[in-house]
């Protein structure tokens, strides 16, 4: 998150939870979040929603994404609009192709799947809280790519190979 960024909440009504980390980490960060009452993504609106605040960046879940990268492909004007920002797309796995489209249009795409789900009280403002250890390990197919390794009782514990973590 940019300090002072303005940030376009479009996440459905029913990811309340990442509508709520919004709004909180908006507190912390001052950012300015607006939420549409549309129930439906509209990618025209949303793109001159964008523009109209200079919105920097959003968040959306993967079938938002898809919906928006078709749109901007078939009409320059979405493009042009969207191409600024920082889109950080959780509550589902994104797919390569979908990736790399986005990542063709606009100025960055992070991927927050699983960050959702493990993230609440591990990390607000790039600051550890409730106690979480974390570090990022570089993926070893992708050096421009970290995968967020997380210690932290607020998320439990998950079954599988656990790495020690230490500040």
């Amino acid at each position: 998150m940019t300090i002072g960024a303005s940030r376009i909440c479009v996440l459905p009504h029913f990811h309340a939870f990442g509508l709520i980390l919004d709004i909180l980490s908006s507190l912390v960060a001052r950012q300015t979040i607006l939420l549409r009452q549309s129930k439906r993504f509209l990618p025209h609106a949303f793109a001159a929603d964008v523009e109209r605040y200079h919105a920097t960046e959003t968040a959306m879940v993967p079938r938002m994404l898809e919906l928006l990268c078709d749109a901007a492909t078939r009409r320059t004007e979405i493009a042009v609009k969207i191409k600024p920002l920082c889109i950080h797309v959780g509550g589902a796995p994104l797919s390569s192709e979908l990736l790399k489209s986005a990542q063709s249009l606009v100025r960055s795409v992070v991927i927050g799947y699983g960050l959702t789900e493990a993230g609440p009280g591990v990390l607000l403002n790039g600051r550890s809280v409730c106690g979480a250890k974390f570090k990022f390990r570089p993926l070893p197919d992708s050096p421009d790519l970290f995968e967020l390794l997380i210690d932290s009782p607020c998320i439990g514990i998950f079954p599988g190979k656990s790495e020690k973590l230490s500040h």
